[in-house]
């Protein structure tokens, strides 16, 4: 039977704002943006036209993000796009459903299984070298490490939120010492003249950097691999309750 006075259950709120903002930045800041560049310039082949693909990206990027901004404020609930889409049509029920059931099983899973993988090979090449280069073992120690990081994420969020907050802090304190360390970097061979500077010259900046390549045949796979690196506009939005 049900009672008027039933007490409303809802999440527990703890995450603060540096969490929350980190959470933001730990997505946007992720694997996809120390992979995708090498990608986009790969199927680009081109500089010029590789900066060009990252702008639209950007915007495109934007544009959606502040589309999800209005959908928050028209729908406030928390769940992200199965919210909106349950909330947002008329028989939303099942769409939503099917959304959630492909996001489980498809998208987001592949999606971390991307970033596990990229995790296990850098963390090879860190620890050693040698084996990711002559051993016969890499592929399986690499999936290894892939299974080890999914696992230990996953249990430090069940075990405790405030667990999940302090490794997103932390984490997210790493990659902006890594994207430093790399813009420093970059700076220091440029301005010291160790590196090749000549294919940004206005006179260069759209040529092919491989001849047996079209500049244009990529252009849809290097549109995908930018997107990859920006899709976060929905992140905060599942945690809204929290």
């Amino acid at each position: 039977m049900k009672t008027e006075n039933a007490a409303k259950v809802t999440l527990k709120k703890s995450v603060d704002l540096k969490g929350a903002v980190m959470v933001i930045v730990g997505c946007q800041v992720g694997s996809g943006i120390f992979v995708s560049p090498k990608g986009v310039l790969e199927y680009t082949n081109s500089p010029g036209l590789c900066l060009i693909v990252w702008a639209l990206g950007g915007l495109l990027a934007g544009l959606g993000s502040m589309v999800y901004a209005e959908l928050a404020c028209v729908i406030p609930k928390s769940g992200g796009e199965f919210a909106f889409i349950y909330h947002g049509l008329p028989r939303g029920k099942f769409p939503a459903y099917l959304f959630a059931f492909t996001g489980a099983t498809i998208l987001k899973t592949a999606t971390l299984g991307i970033i596990a993988i990229t995790f296990g090979d850098y963390a090879l090449k860190f620890l050693s070298p040698e084996f990711c280069q002559y051993s016969d073992n890499y592929e399986t120690a690499q999936k290894l490490w892939a299974i080890l990081a999914i696992a230990t994420g996953a249990a430090i969020n069940i075990f405790s939120i405030e667990w999940t907050q302090n490794s997103v802090k932390f984490f997210g304190l790493g990659k902006f010492i890594s994207l430093a360390a790399i813009i420093i970097g970059g700076i220091y061979f440029a301005i010291s003249g160790k590196a090749d500077l000549s294919i940004w010259s206005p006179g260069n900046l759209f040529d092919p950097i491989y001849s047996d390549k079209s500049i244009l045949t990529g252009l849809g796979f290097a549109f995908y691999q930018a997107m990859w690196s920006y899709d976060v506009g929905i992140s905060l939005r599942t945690l809204l309750k929290k």
